[in-house]
Order: structure tokens, then C-alpha cells, then sequence
């Protein structure tokens, strides 16, 4: 069911998956309960619920390769501390769903989901992409709290109802679009139903 599962009472130093390197499950590709140090991956993560599922603290992850599934690429209710991606983050539905923290999210590669590119219920401290987000109804939404937004690539697209949404009860801080950045939308660019600084 899942590639690999540390549970509750187990912990994991620094977990590297070489770009030959393949996790996956039919239900989870790694399912963390426990503390885990640092996640580098250039290789594959897969899993159909969720490439990668954490329910505790996740301090560093770094993605240069693919995480991916036909759900959600990376699944957090618990505390994801510095997360980079200069790879790829698919996943049927979302790509990234997060009801947890996340304490800094730095895109330089692609986060595509089937609905959402960032799907942010929880908390988000600083959000930076020079990269691609894509999501079909959003590729970014947020109905809980982001920091900070900047922007240098592309959020959304000809592939994207909305690029940016924040919901009557998400919030942004400060959001910086660049003089390269593009957030675009089929319907909106940006759909903002809240307060922008809260």
C-alpha cells in the first residue's frame, strides 16, 4: 500500500532518492508520521492517494525529479519547514494541498494539478515562484494564510478558470508580481474575495 511509512514512533535523519530511484504505493508513495530532517528527491516519488503524505514535521524537502499521483502530489496537515522544487509536483487533483505550515515554498520547476496547482487552507510564510503553478479551476487558491507571494513565472495560464483566488476567508500579506511575472486566468487573474493585507 505505501513505498515507505515511518509511523509515529519511528524517524528518519535524511532520506535521498537518487534520480534513479524509484518510491511508490498504491495508497501513499511515503507516508510521514514522525519527524523527518530532510526528503531530497531526483528521482520518482508516486502514490495514487498521495505521492507524499505528512502528518508531522518535514523540515527541509527538496525536489529536483517527480512527485506525483493521481490524487495529490504532496498531502500536509502537519509543519513542512523550507520546501524548493526545481522538478515536478502533479497530482490529479491537486498538486499541492496543504492544511498545515509550510514555513517557506520556493518554485523554480512546475506544480500542476488536475484542480488545483497550490490548494492553502493552512499557512503559508513566504511563497516564491519563478516557475510554472497550473491548476484547472486554480492555479493557486488559498482559504487560510499566505505571508508573502512573489512572483516571477507564470501562475495560471490558457489552462487555468483562475490564477490566483483567495477566498472570503484566506488572506495574502504582500503579493509582488515582477516585471516578468504573469498570472493570468480563463476567467480571473486574480479572483480576490478578502481583505489582500490582513
Amino acid at each position: 500500500a505505501n513505498g515507505l511509512r515511518i509511523t509515529a514512533t519511528g524517524s528518519i535523519g535524511t532520506l535521498t532518492n537518487t534520480s534513479t530511484g524509484t518510491i511508490a504505493g498504491t495508497t501513499y508513495g511515503i507516508d510521514n508520521q514522525a519527524p523527518l530532517t530532510s526528503l531530497t528527491n531526483a528521482g520518482s516519488i508516486i502514490g495514487n492517494t498521495a505521492a507524499i503524505r505528512t502528518t508531522a514535521t518535514l523540515s527541509t524537502l527538496n525536489n529536483s525529479g517527480t512527485i506525483s499521483s493521481v490524487g495529490v502530489g504532496i498531502s500536509n496537515s502537519g509543519t513542512l519547514g523550507d520546501v524548493t522544487n526545481s522538478g515536478t509536483i502533479a497530482g490529479g487533483i491537486d498538486a499541492i494541498a496543504n492544511s498545515g505550515t509550510i514555513n517557506s515554498l520556493g518554485n523554480s520547476g512546475t506544480i500542476s494539478g488536475g484542480a488545483g496547482g497550490i490548494d492553502n487552507t493552512g499557512s503559508i510564510g513566504s511563497l516564491t515562484n519563478s516557475g510554472a503553478l497550473a491548476g484547472a479551476n486554480d492555479a493557486l487558491v488559498t482559504s487560510g494564510r499566505i505571508e508573502s507571494l512573489s512572483n516571477s513565472g507564470t501562475i495560471g495560464g490558457a489552462g487555468s478558470a483562475n490564477g490566483l483566488r483567495i477566498t472570503a476567508t484566506g488572506s495574502i500579506g504582500t503579493l509582488t508580481n515582477t516585471s516578468t511575472g504573469t498570472i493570468a486566468g480563463t476567467t480571473y487573474g486574480i479572483d480576490n474575495q478578502a481583505p489582500l493585507t490582513r
